[in-house]
């Protein structure tokens, strides 16, 4: 809910949202008057980048 309360009007957010086990979704949320719009667009999964430019292994 926080992010979505920092959307002005007509604003998008696209986030994944689900369990790193499992997998995720990415959803587009999309800001009409005091509505959202909420379009699931495709499974995801999170990956840790690591080495020279990510995170410590």
């Amino acid at each position: 809910q926080p992010l979505k309360d920092q959307l002005k009007e007509g604003g998008i957010i696209c986030i994944p949202a689900g369990s790193r086990e499992f997998g995720q979704n990415l959803y587009l949320i999309q800001k009409q008057g005091k509505e959202y719009k909420v379009d699931k667009i495709t499974g995801v999964r999170f990956v840790s980048l690591i080495g020279k430019h990510g995170w410590p292994e």
